[in-house]
């Protein structure tokens, strides 16, 4: 049996999808840039949340970006963009989004209030749709878009994670996408093993800034423990590959599998300094790719465009 409830907590207004057979359950905060705040499975008697969220409203109102923009929705650009300005069509714009240090990070619309379009609930699944309206607010982004979220909770611990984002101005926009949550299966990360299906490692300047250049990276091809490795690296995800990445924590058995489609062909990854949780990404294109170009979107007035990612827990 699959429900959809509504409800105020800890100051936040959530809606949490659950199926309660299976004791799985996906929590989506909606005036909190509709992201995900919890993802909570049944392991031995004792539920788990695997997702790093945020205690209450004050805690994300005050620390959303000191806690390192954690399950941020990444719209209309991922990352960093350097200097937060681009060109596009001949034209220069200078986003005024946050910045660390002089570079813009991490799109425009994270903090934004999404709308409920519509939730159902099914024998096998059940599903939210939430929308915000994007009405070029900021001058160094003036082209209006709408960010629909589709969050579909799913048999067998099954999260489906669909963006629409479309374009509703009277010319063609840049877009890139993406998602920052931070994962946490249990303990320190340094005891976690890591398989990653990539076809190589994208080479930042001093800067983290991508150079243009890949090389190879193959210390994860087999699950391989995490140790003291420092990620804050961007990846390509092997054409064609089911799994973009696994994780497992081999002490408790839960392994969770990030499964993105063609559309999140960028995989980013950062360890933060406490080493609690994963931050694992799936995105459109590379950082800065108004500027490089690199995996950038070009919408079509009146066209929009759909990114997926699911992710799967096994206990």
């Amino acid at each position: 049996m699959f429900t959809v409830t509504q409800k105020m907590e800890t100051g936040f207004s959530k809606i949490i999808l659950t199926d309660k057979k299976g004791k799985c359950s996906a929590e989506i905060l909606p005036e909190c840039g509709a992201l995900l705040n919890a993802f909570t499975i049944l392991n031995n008697d004792n539920t788990i949340n695997i997702i790093e969220g945020y205690k209450n409203q004050d805690d994300f109102n005050e620390n959303c970006e000191f806690k390192g923009f954690r399950s941020a929705k990444l719209s209309p650009f991922v990352c960093r963009l350097k200097n937060g300005t681009y060109f596009f069509k001949k034209n220069e714009y200078k986003v005024n989004g946050f910045y660390l240090d002089k570079h813009a990070l991490h799109g425009l619309i994270y903090r934004k209030i999404f709308s409920i379009v519509k939730t159902k609930k099914l024998k096998n699944s059940a599903w939210v749709l939430l929308r915000y309206k994007y009405r070029a607010d900021d001058n160094g982004y003036p082209f209006p878009f709408n960010c629909d979220l589709k969050y579909t909770l799913k048999k067998n611990n099954r999260l489906i994670i669909t963006t629409t984002i479309s374009n509703k101005g009277k010319s063609k926009i840049p877009v890139s996408d993406g998602w920052h949550p931070y994962f946490t299966l249990g303990g320190c990360i340094n005891d976690l093993a890591m398989q990653m299906y990539v076809s190589g490692k994208l080479v930042f300047d001093n800067e983290l800034l991508p150079t243009g250049k890949t090389e190879s990276f193959k210390q994860f091809e087999k699950p391989t423990p995490i140790g003291e490795t420092v990620f804050d690296n961007c990846f390509i995800v092997k054409k064609g590959a089911k799994t973009a990445l696994q994780l497992t924590n081999v002490e408790n058995g839960i392994t969770l599998k990030i499964k993105p489609h063609s559309a999140y062909p960028y995989l980013q990854i950062y360890t933060p300094p406490q080493r609690q949780s994963i931050a694992i990404e799936n995105l459109s294109s590379a950082p800065d790719a108004f500027n490089n170009k690199m995996g950038l979107v070009v919408l079509d007035k009146n066209k929009s465009k759909k990114f997926i990612t699911e992710y799967i827990v096994n206990v």
